[in-house]
Parts: structure tokens; C-alpha cells; sequence
């Protein structure tokens, strides 16, 4: 029996007790379908993970053979899961490696030596650390350690301390998004969500972070504009007609010339589709492996079985995405959306109940400002930080310049203004 199948079986055949950790433990691996050699042993990989998703537990060989149609020998494996999980990594490195060996092999006889480096490198960066457990037990004296040396980076200036939003009250008090963080931004349609989420990207790239921005409610095109206008602070609108003047076109092209390649390979947009799941975020996040993943209309994704409530679906997603960003130590920044039947505004009010707010590390709710006199192509909006990790709490209001797409913190409504020593990142430093 081949080392895959035999992995399968070494979950199949452990006790009703164990499967279903042993599972979870392929899944939070980075474990995919696709990673299966034969078309049978994929099949029965996938169903095992959404019989898990959808009824909590693992099921039995014989309903994995009749529903895949792959077939077990018959006898009981001597050897435990680990000893298989292991003979796994190295089978799929080796197939990786001898992949490359062939494509380095083609470049070299090409005379392409910079794509044969290029190649070799980024097969290196794929192959560390790939499939590898992450250790979640620890005492206080070895946390003690990386726990002061952080502080003391931290203090000298040395460290950034997380993924910024460009708001100078909101990045002071959170010292933005840390690995490991999952926020949410919570709305009313048309409140603005996307802009903040893209003024947050556009900071974290020129910062020299690895972006992941996957978008489900607007298509690449649509976003790579809004994300050009604000960066170049041109009329978005202006942009998407084709009635930019000459000094606007000129302000876009400049910010192109600064997007250089290295910036250019931080950041990656996704198209959500219609049936975008959380597997299918979790895939992207191992696939492009950055530091900061936004995800825009998460409350679009799709979770476990189909016949569940829309607010049960929204508290998978929102769990899925807490736990991506501990297992894969990246910042998570999402999007989701008030309930527009209530009229005040708190944690319980984000789709229908409790449970985002109570998973989420920060939240913060965006309103539209009220008795707040604008100008044309301005509006105003409140920002009010709900929950921080520690019990931070604030409100600032923001300035929406819409004919230059530039998105400001206007005034600080509640908390202390602390922001003359905050070191973030402003998009204008592209």
C-alpha cells in the first residue's frame, strides 16, 4: 500500500477518540487534496475533511471506501500516524525537489541562470517548514525570553509592532494588528468598509509587508482601481471613466513608477467567486504564505454544510479565520456587516449574533457621522474601536476626501490623544 494510503489508514483505523485530532492535525498541517498522488486517494482525503466539517467526526473505512472508492488492505498497521505523517513530508518534498531539479536542468540549458536561482529559491522557501506542526504547549520561562526581547526591540525602535491602518489613535492604542490577530471591521452597506480595508493594505505593503487581499464583493479589476486612486489620490470615479486631467493621470503614473517589482511580489488580489469557501482562503494563505491577510466581505464565504443558518455559517467563518491567523502567525483583517434592523450598534450586532465579536482579537464598527457639516467629495465617518485585545476603547472620526480617495483620521471623539509617538506607515511614503 503506498505511503498515502497508508497515512489515510493510520487515521481511519485509530480510535473513534483520536481520528478526528489526527485529522485536524493533516488540516492545520496545510495538508491538501491535491498533495495525494492517485485521483482515489484525493477523493478520500477530501471526504473525510467535509464529513468532518459537516458532522463533527471522522467517518469509518468502509463508508470511505463505498463514497470514493478507494480501496484498504485488510490488516491492522503496526506502525502509529506519526511515523506515516512523516513518511509523507518526505515523499512530497522529494517529488518537489526532483520538480525542480528538472526546471533548474531546462534553465541552465536555456542559459537562464538568474530563473534558474530564482526557481531554486523559491522552491527552498516553499519546501521549509512545509507540513510542519506548530507547537502550541509552552511554560512561562521559555516564553519569558522572546516575550522581553521583543520588549526591548519595541522600545529602541527597532521592531514594528504590527500591521498599521494609517490611523494614528486606533495604531497607537492596538500597536496595530499583530501575527496571530484576527479584526474585524463592521458596517452598514455603503459605510465604507473596503476604502478602510485598502487604506490598511496600502500601509502594510509600503511597510514592507506580504499582503493577500481576497475581495468578495467586487471583482480585481475594481479593486486594483481603488487601491491605484488611493494611492496616487486621484477621483476613483475619474479613474474608472476615463476623465482624468493631465496632472492626474501624471499623479497615477507616479505612483506606478514607485510600485517597483519587490513591492509588486508583496501583493497578491483574489477574486472571490460565488462559492468561495474557507478552504479554499486557507489554500491561498499557504500558497502565497504572507504576513497580513485581508479579507473583504467575509461574511460572503462559505462554511461547512449548506442547510445551517446565515449567522452559524458567519461563526465558523469568523473561527476559521481566528485560528488561521494563530496557526499560521499572520495578522487577519476582514469585513463584515452590522445588522441594519438594530439601531445601536455594539458586538452583538455584527450578523445576527454574538460570536464574531467575541472571536475577534479588535473590532471596530464604522458609522456614518451625524450633524457633521461636508464639502463636496467629503464625508465623514465614526470610528469606534469596540473591543481591543486588552480592553482598549476609543472613537475617532475620519475624513473621506473622495476627490482624491484619501481616507484621514479628523479628530479623536473618545480617548486620550496619544498619538505623538506613534511610528506608523502613511501610504504617501510610496
Amino acid at each position: 500500500m503506498s505511503i498515502e494510503k497508508q497515512l489515510l489508514f493510520s487515521v481511519l483505523t485509530a480510535s473513534a477518540e483520536e481520528r478526528v485530532g489526527l485529522l485536524e492535525r493533516l488540516v492545520d498541517a496545510g495538508v491538501t487534496p491535491n498533495m495525494f498522488g492517485t485521483e482515489d486517494a484525493q477523493r478520500a482525503f477530501a471526504f473525510m475533511v467535509e464529513y468532518r466539517a459537516s458532522y463533527g467526526v471522522c467517518p469509518s473505512v468502509a463508508l470511505v471506501e463505498v463514497e470514493t472508492g478507494i480501496r484498504f488492505p485488510r490488516y491492522v498497521l503496526q506502525e502509529p500516524f506519526a511515523f506515516w505523517f512523516d513518511e509523507f513530508r518526505k515523499y512530497i518534498k522529494h517529488g518537489i525537489l526532483l520538480e525542480m531539479l528538472w526546471l533548474v536542468e531546462d534553465y541552465l540549458a536555456e542559459g537562464k541562470v538568474e530563473s534558474a536561482v530564482q526557481c531554486v529559491g523559491n522552491v527552498y522557501a516553499g519546501v521549509t517548514g512545509l507540513m510542519e506542526e506548530h507547537h502550541s504547549a509552552a511554560t512561562l520561562s521559555e516564553l519569558a525570553g522572546p516575550i522581553l526581547a521583543q520588549h526591548d526591540l519595541l522600545q529602541r525602535g527597532q521592531l514594528q509592532r504590527g500591521i498599521f491602518t494609517g490611523f494614528p489613535y486606533i495604531d497607537h492604542v492596538t500597536g496595530g494588528a499583530q501575527p496571530g490577530d484576527a479584526w474585524v471591521f463592521a458596517g452598514e452597506s455603503g459605510t465604507g468598509k473596503t476604502f478602510v480595508l485598502v487604506r490598511c493594505l496600502l500601509s502594510a505593503v509600503s511597510a514592507g509587508r506580504r499582503c493577500l487581499f481576497i475581495s468578495m464583493e467586487m471583482p480585481n479589476m475594481q479593486l486594483g482601481r481603488r487601491s491605484m486612486a488611493m494611492g496616487a489620490e486621484v477621483n476613483a470615479t475619474s479613474l474608472r471613466l476615463g476623465q482624468l486631467s493631465r496632472f492626474g493621470i501624471e499623479q497615477v503614473r507616479e505612483f506606478l513608477r514607485g510600485w517597483d517589482a519587490e513591492r509588486n511580489a508583496r501583493l497578491l488580489f483574489v477574486e472571490g467567486r460565488v462559492n468561495y469557501s474557507v478552504t479554499d482562503v486557507k489554500a491561498r494563505v499557504k500558497e502565497f504564505r504572507p504576513d497580513a491577510l485581508f479579507v473583504d466581505g467575509a461574511y460572503m464565504l462559505r462554511a461547512g454544510a449548506s442547510n445551517r443558518s446565515r449567522w452559524e455559517v458567519n461563526a465558523e467563518v469568523m473561527e476559521t479565520l481566528k485560528q488561521l491567523a494563530m496557526s499560521e502567525n499572520i495578522a487577519v483583517l476582514s469585513t463584515f456587516q452590522f445588522d441594519q434592523k438594530q439601531r445601536s450598534k455594539n458586538l452583538a450586532s455584527i450578523m445576527g449574533g454574538q460570536a464574531i465579536g467575541q472571536l475577534a482579537s479588535v473590532v471596530i464598527g464604522i458609522e456614518n457621522a451625524e450633524g457633521v457639516t461636508a464639502a463636496s467629495n467629503v464625508q465623514y465617518k465614526d470610528l469606534t474601536l469596540y473591543k481591543g485585545r486588552e480592553g482598549e476603547r476609543g472613537k475617532i472620526r475620519l475624513r473621506y476626501d473622495m476627490g482624491r480617495t484619501r481616507i484621514e483620521q479628523d479628530a479623536i471623539l473618545e480617548g486620550e490623544d496619544q498619538t505623538e509617538a506613534t511610528d506608523y506607515v502613511d501610504i504617501e511614503e510610496f
